[in-house]
């Protein structure tokens, strides 16, 4: 098949072509995922290197031009893919293909021309060493970088298998400067087979290094991948637990505003309450003796003494009526922190923050509002202290209750309605809890009047007496057993 001179020959190129053709495509097939662009190079250049050595396994059958000459340019070919895969590992500049092309062409023509001429055993071969030299320098020296970046030992193995090709293309290429000192690989004498054997354990060198290199890199690229992954899972854990004590501390500023909004709604009230008594308990004291002393004077028909009695009444009625003026007068005081809100501001700093109570005690809070904007002329502390007792309100009842319901809710209901020839805006909150009994809603305004066991019975009260100062009004009713029954609390302030 071979048609060479001798059976021996034959069988020496058909195992040194078997070995050159197996090692690759096995190292091929092994990588699996490895298989990448840079990879891909290095395996085309060995295939060009394959086909080298079947055109030289087949010289006694083919011209020389073949044999050699393009046999020889896969060789070169071959060293120009190793060295833009090597390349191509430190750098992600594009490839100048042009130039690879028009330098790969050129020596072709010059390699074709010594062959022709007859010097392909002298200028032919030192031509080709130089040039094969040259290059497995450079890619020594890219093995180099591509070490420092992977730390890979494999790179020492085709350090060592270039290292050696170097050496045979060095001796070689010399023999050429001299008159029939040319190697031929196929004389079988001892340094023809050196070289032989040479040039196969370089070729199985350079392809278990690269295999080792690949499986390197993508033990390296496992290991990078888990490492983000451990990172990403810290970050996302650390990011877990920041959020959750975000929400917690979310919770207990909602959980401090409920509670400031209650204290400081009793507290003023109870400033209010303490002088409504410091001022009104002497003189209904008074009046109550006064009006024993003038019963007990009529009934004895003394009616000067009488007279006396009824002159000091009238002056303690007066002057618990000068008193209320001056409490009232002291209330209206606070007209001057009147300003214009706008309403869907108010209540969407307000709803968030109690909607998030409710979600604690497992209530739902629902809010709906107009389309047009509203504003109206109040006091912003107050109107807000106002709007979340009323819903703290709810949210007590439903506590109170001795059977607690499954679904729990409060509805919120802001709307622009039309009260005479002025718009007015009213603010309705409702809820499915107990609801108001019939005497509590006759007095539920009133001092001192609570549905709570704990409760001050001032919260609507203080809401009611506040809503007048500002011209507006609350109405409390119970929601009809076909709505599921409760209680149902509005307020109306007119529009600004």
């Amino acid at each position: 098949m071979l048609n060479t001179n001798h059976p021996a020959v034959a069988l020496v190129l058909l195992v040194g072509l078997t070995i050159i053709a197996l090692v690759p495509l096995v190292s091929w097939v092994t990588l699996g995922n490895g298989r990448d662009k840079k990879a891909k190079l290095w395996f085309l250049g060995m295939l060009f290197y394959v086909i080298n050595v079947a055109l030289f396994a087949f010289q006694f059958t083919l011209p020389a031009w073949l044999a050699f000459g393009v046999a020889n340019t896969g060789s070169l070919l071959m060293m120009v893919f190793m060295t833009e895969s090597l390349r191509q590992e430190i750098s992600n500049e594009r490839a100048q293909w042009e130039w690879i092309s028009i330098f790969v062409g050129a020596w072709f023509c010059v390699y074709l021309i010594l062959i022709h001429k007859g010097y392909r055993g002298s200028w032919g071969i030192l031509f080709m060493g130089i040039t094969m030299v040259m290059m497995q320098i450079k890619i020594i020296f890219l093995l180099l970088k591509v070490k420092a970046i992977y730390k890979s030992r494999s790179c020492l193995i085709l350090i060592l298998a270039f290292a050696l090709s170097i050496f045979t293309n060095l001796i070689r290429g010399a023999s050429g400067l001299f008159e029939h000192m040319f190697i031929d690989l196929l004389e079988f004498s001892a340094i023809s087979n050196f070289f032989f054997i040479s040039i196969l354990i370089s070729s199985i060198l350079v392809n278990f290094g690269y295999w080792g290199l690949v499986l390197e890199k993508v033990q390296i690229s496992k290991n990078q991948e888990a490492e983000n992954a451990r990172k990403q899972q810290l970050s996302s854990l650390a990011f877990k637990e920041y959020s959750e004590e975000l929400q917690e501390l979310v919770k207990q500023r909602n959980q401090m505003l409920m509670l400031v909004s209650k204290f400081s709604a009793a507290s003023s009230l109870a400033v209010f309450n303490t002088a409504i008594i410091h001022e009104l308990s002497q003189p209904i004291q008074s009046l109550s003796l006064c009006l024993e002393g003038l019963a007990l004077n009529i009934q004895q028909a003394n009616w000067d003494e009488a007279s006396k009695q009824t002159d000091n009444a009238k002056q303690l009625t007066q002057k618990m009526g000068a008193t209320l003026h001056s409490l009232r007068s002291l209330i209206q005081t606070q007209k001057t922190d009147l300003e214009i809100l706008e309403m869907s501001k108010i209540l969407g700093q307000l709803i968030p923050i109690m909607q998030a109570e409710c979600k604690r005690n497992g209530i739902e809070l629902t809010f709906s509002k107009p389309n047009e904007e509203v504003y109206i002329k109040a006091n912003k502390v107050l109107l807000e202290r106002i709007v979340m007792n009323l819903v703290a309100n709810s949210m007590e009842a439903f506590k109170s209750m001795e059977s607690p319901l499954s679904e729990k809710f409060i509805h919120v209901k802001s709307a622009l309605v039309q009260e005479g020839v002025k718009p007015t805006w009213q603010l309705i909150v409702e809820d499915n809890a107990t609801g108001f009994t019939e005497d509590i809603l006759k007095t539920i305004t009133d001092p001192f009047v609570t549905t709570k066991l704990t409760g001050l019975g001032v919260g609507l009260s203080f809401a009611n007496l506040i809503l007048r100062l500002w011209e507006g009004q609350m109405d409390t009713s119970n929601r009809s057993t076909e709505e599921g029954g409760g209680a149902l609390v509005s307020i109306r302030i007119p529009q600004a």
